[in-house]
């Protein structure tokens, strides 16, 4: 892993294009082709400081991460909302809805302990373990990383979180996405937007069942406060 990579100076390069992006009317503004290019500039980053590739241990099918919260901003909702609207058939896509409408019921305003208890495992996991949504997965889910799978496996395994492990993730990602995250965050909060974070299941649940909570975003309301048990901040 290389040592060059400015966080601050790279946040701030996600936070300028994205307050470009958002600079024009809002009937103009494309979140998913948003998020597409915050995906596409963060990926490049990586490529560009991240040598060591084999030492990530995470593979398609293993999915055992995917049963904790993940923390979404609405861009990125309605960008894997669009994904599945647009690309995937329609019995799939109802597959989808009844999954993700059962699993929001029980995920939604529980901590992040809680939700670990539950051992389910995210709605967007295909028959074979892998995501479903890969292209369009939220940033946080790309800042999750290990360096072994099998004491990843153990730790999520322990009967109580206090008394797992510390699972080893590869810093470098872990840093550049979350930075990511937050510079999407910020932007977000100086254009006007709903810059509040919210639990993935439940918003994509939402935004699913009432199309027009885009509008309302995009309109500079507050989006969150319609979507009950899902928001964070």
């Amino acid at each position: 892993m290389t040592t060059d990579f400015d966080v601050r100076q790279y946040q701030e390069k996600i936070h300028t294009m994205v307050m470009e992006q958002l600079s024009v009317p809002a009937e103009e503004i494309d979140l998913k082709g948003l998020m597409g290019q915050v995906v596409a500039t963060a990926e490049a980053e990586l490529d560009e400081h991240l040598t060591d590739h084999e030492e990530i241990a995470c593979q398609a099918g293993c999915g055992s991460c995917c049963m904790l919260n993940v923390a979404v901003l609405f861009p990125e909702v309605v960008a894997i909302v669009d994904y599945v609207l647009e690309s995937w058939p329609p019995e799939r896509q109802r597959a989808l809805i009844r999954r993700v409408d059962q699993l929001s019921r029980q995920v939604a305003g529980l901590d992040d302990e809680a939700r670990l208890s539950l051992r389910e495992h995210c709605a967007f996991l295909d028959e074979q373990g892998a995501c479903a949504i890969y292209p369009v997965r939220p940033l946080i889910c790309r800042s999750v990383t290990s360096t072994d799978a099998e004491r990843c496996r153990e730790s999520l395994d322990e009967p109580w979180p206090g008394a797992a492990r510390p699972v080893l993730m590869h810093l470098l990602q872990k840093n550049l996405m979350e930075a990511t995250f937050i510079g999407l965050g910020d932007a977000l909060e100086d254009a006007g937007f709903d810059t509040r974070s919210g639990q993935l299941t439940v918003g994509v649940q939402q935004l699913l069942e009432n199309p027009r909570l885009k509008e309302r975003f995009l309109a500079k309301r507050p989006v969150w406060d319609e979507i009950p048990g899902g928001g964070f901040f």
